[in-house]
């Protein structure tokens, strides 16, 4: 009997999702977050600020106790679409595997005790209105559902398209 009990449990996978727990955070644009990353800080809201024409970045970093399946990221902020990228690692002689190419995310499988990063951009239109944006981030797999709350202050001012000041790329 206790073995037909075991057999149940484990078969139907609460044995292996029991006390597993999955951690979404969110970074700056410009932090490097590594595989073995823990959570950071709460799941607040992401604070973007950017004028007309420019674009406003941050990072969402996802782990778990468990695998997670067809993990997938996906949202809008007032209408604006985020560019997610899927950050991977590159191998270095000194510093390990660090965060650096990034390719358009598609739902994908982490493996538990991993970290993955995300990279999102939101690029404000030329014709956008300066004021409070409000939107989300929902963060998926097969079994769980997070929400990241994006709020993008858009100032009063357009970037131009063409830079006017000289760079070492040319202008």
């Amino acid at each position: 009997m206790i073995r037909l009990f075991t057999w149940l449990l484990v078969c139907s996978g609460f044995a292996i999702s029991a006390g597993a727990t999955t951690y979404v955070w969110t970074a700056s644009s410009t932090l490097k977050i590594l595989k073995t990353d823990e959570s950071q800080n709460a799941l607040n809201p992401v604070k973007l600020s950017a004028g007309r024409r420019e674009v406003a970045a941050f990072q969402i970093a996802v782990r778990s106790d468990r695998d997670l399946h067809d993990l997938k990221l996906s949202g809008s902020v007032k209408g604006v679409q985020p560019t997610i990228w899927r950050e991977h690692y590159l191998q270095t002689t000194k510093e390990g595997e660090r965060p650096d190419p990034l390719t358009p995310a598609a739902e994908m499988d982490l493996p538990a005790n991993i970290t993955q990063p995300f990279f999102l951009e939101l690029e404000v239109p030329a014709d956008a209105k300066p004021g409070a944006y409000t939107g989300r981030i929902e963060v998926r797999d097969s079994k769980e559902v997070s929400f990241v709350t994006v709020e993008l202050n858009v100032h009063d001012f357009e970037l131009p398209v063409t830079p006017s000041l000289r760079t070492a790329f040319g202008t």
